[in-house]
């Protein structure tokens, strides 16, 4: 009897090292990068359509994608927030968040875009396009310094991206 106490107050001590080791550094890396492959297709989806209304020069049916697409972005950001953070993620999560918020810019703009109507003035299509290349710059640099970031987590956690 004393034997089996023993044993079983060893799995005890054992469950309780492995769960307080915190979240698994593997799952969180996933975790971001499922929400940041999601959000690339969406988003470049989003600059398709966009593009597309400049051309046809017709931003008024942008407003309808862009609220679904910040719905998106939104429940993307709750989603890594909520992670369970490994040691050491920190830094990685808070880039995720950052990369998120940043496309979001992306997105209001678009909106903004559905405000000039289906006849903006060349000098309005012309200061659109100035600031959405300066969002699209932020975001390109918001992204690779999360790749970055990725990249030094899994690193320290021994782990292999793909």
């Amino acid at each position: 009897m004393k034997k089996m106490k023993k044993v079983l107050f060893s799995l005890v001590v054992v469950m309780l090292i492995l769960t307080s080791c915190g979240a698994d550094a593997v799952k969180f890396n996933d975790s971001i990068i499922k929400e940041q492959t999601s959000m690339f297709s969406a988003i470049e989806d989003y600059s398709n359509k966009l593009s597309q209304a400049a051309t046809n020069n017709s931003f008024a049916e942008i407003k309808a994608v862009s609220d679904s697409l910040l719905t998106k972005l939104d429940k993307s950001i709750e989603v890594i927030k909520g992670l369970n953070t490994p040691s050491g993620g920190e830094k990685f999560k808070e880039a995720a968040i950052d990369y998120f918020e940043s496309a979001k810019k992306i997105i209001t703009l678009g909106e903004k875009a559905s405000s000039l109507g289906n006849e903006p003035t060349e000098e309005q299509a012309t200061a659109f396009y100035e600031e959405y290349n300066n969002v699209v710059k932020d975001v390109t640099e918001k992204e690779a310094a999360l790749l970055a970031v990725q990249k030094e987590f899994a690193k320290e956690k021994n782990m292999k991206l793909q």
